[in-house]
């Protein structure tokens, strides 16, 4: 790996566990702590510039972005308590909408279920900053996951599963979509000038193969990055 990528990492890791909230270390202090040329270190923060996380002001430094993109995992399997502690965000979630219903043929197209399947269906509004960002839209087969509250969808519906169900969550299968912005959109985001959401499209298995859950996230394109690490 490239030195100046290790210290990109490193100074983007420090940025999302806040030890470094305003401003980076000077030029200077940075070749210092790293042993590295000042090339090196530029190479760094214009890498951390082009991701969202730095602005380089002249004269005055390099200052933190407050309003920076959150940087979600494709390869893994999180909960959104476990993005908020990862990046020290804090996050609010809001039940829009929490109910039963019945797959319909359209549904079952769309994420796999059976026709008729009972479902515990639920809209999830995230907010960061008092901006709404995020909406999920969740689908869990109510025989498979049962006991969901409102109460339980407000904080971690994983959790639940894992320690009260002592169910063991199997693998997620994950596709990733830029769709023009629907009414639903609008109601529940604060699109600003967007037009466009990423969604991602989220099917997640038990460790027997069952598909048990079917969710929509729908993201407002201007604050998150989706990363994967690949090894050839």
């Amino acid at each position: 790996m490239n030195k100046y990528y290790e210290i990109y990492e490193d100074l983007k890791a420090k940025i999302l566990n806040n030890e470094y909230r305003e401003l980076l270390p000077s030029e200077n202090q940075l070749t210092e702590i790293y042993g590295v040329t000042r090339n090196t270190i530029r190479r760094a923060i214009d890498l951390l510039a082009s991701d969202g996380f730095v602005v380089s002001k002249k004269g005055k430094g390099v200052f933190v972005l407050e309003n920076r993109s959150v940087e979600f995992a494709i390869s893994g399997l999180e909960s959104f308590r476990e993005v908020m502690i990862r990046t020290g965000e804090k996050f609010k979630t809001d039940v829009a909408e929490f109910g039963a219903m019945i797959a319909d043929e359209q549904l079952a197209k769309q994420s796999g279920f059976t026709p008729g399947t009972v479902l515990t269906h639920i809209k999830r509004v995230r907010s960061l900053q008092n901006e709404r960002i995020i909406l999920d839209v969740n689908y869990f087969v109510e025989q498979l996951i049962p006991g969901l509250t409102k109460e339980v969808a407000e904080q971690s519906i994983y959790t639940f599963i894992e320690q009260e169900l002592n169910i063991e969550i199997g693998i997620a299968k994950k596709s990733i979509v830029i769709e023009r912005a629907t009414e639903m959109d609008y109601q529940y985001l604060d699109m600003l000038d967007f037009d466009l959401v990423v969604v991602v499209h989220n099917f997640v298995y038990l460790q027997d193969g069952v598909l048990f859950e079917y969710t929509q996230s729908r993201h407002r394109p201007d604050r998150f990055i989706f990363t994967d690490i690949a090894r050839r």
